[in-house]
């Protein structure tokens, strides 16, 4: 699965992404944040910058895990997921489980 993911692994890519011309893009669908970010200004417009565009985020709770799961031997602070036929059912099983959570107080 993880071979199969088409994603860029840092924030500087979803900032770029999110500006206006990239928000028609398909490409951003769903989005995940590593929790324990430090300092915590890296990464503290992004959230909203989601909102903002409707793209639906979470947050994993370590970067080391969240580059364990890109299959990287590196901490990774954000990871833009983005469709493929490869693993549709998957990820729209993923992106549902994805919407229903609460928003981060």
């Amino acid at each position: 699965m993880v071979r199969h993911l088409s994603s860029k692994p840092n924030a500087d890519s979803l900032t770029r992404t999110c500006r206006p011309k990239g928000v028609a893009d398909p490409r951003i669908s769903l989005v995940i944040f590593a929790g324990d970010v430090m300092p915590i200004d890296i990464m503290s417009h992004l959230p909203g910058v989601c909102e903002d565009k409707e793209v639906p985020y979470c947050y994993m709770p370590s970067r080391k895990d969240l580059g364990a799961a890109m299959g990287v031997n590196r901490s990774v602070v954000t990871v833009m997921v983005k469709p493929k036929d490869v693993y549709s059912e998957l990820y729209e099983e993923v992106l549902g489980e994805i919407k229903a959570l609460p928003l981060p107080i």
